[in-house]
């Protein structure tokens, strides 16, 4: 976590409730971590592999990384 703060944008953080390999209050701890408040996809009922296959993560990626060019 200590890395986080020195990130100088922010990032995107996408997390699921029913994520086993992080699960989502540790993704809410990293999301605190960065200095600028990071886009956030709070997502229920996915799994970590989920995150590959879901159009609202997919979504929210491309968004992302128009907004940064």
């Amino acid at each position: 976590l200590s890395y986080a703060r020195e990130i100088e944008l922010a990032p995107l953080i996408v997390a699921s409730r029913d994520d086993k390999v992080i699960p989502y209050p540790l993704a809410l701890n990293l999301a605190e971590a960065f200095p600028h408040t990071p886009e956030t996809v709070l997502l229920d009922q996915l799994s970590h592999d989920g995150f590959l296959y879901d159009s609202r993560v997919m979504e929210a990626i491309h968004s992302y990384l128009v907004a940064l060019s």
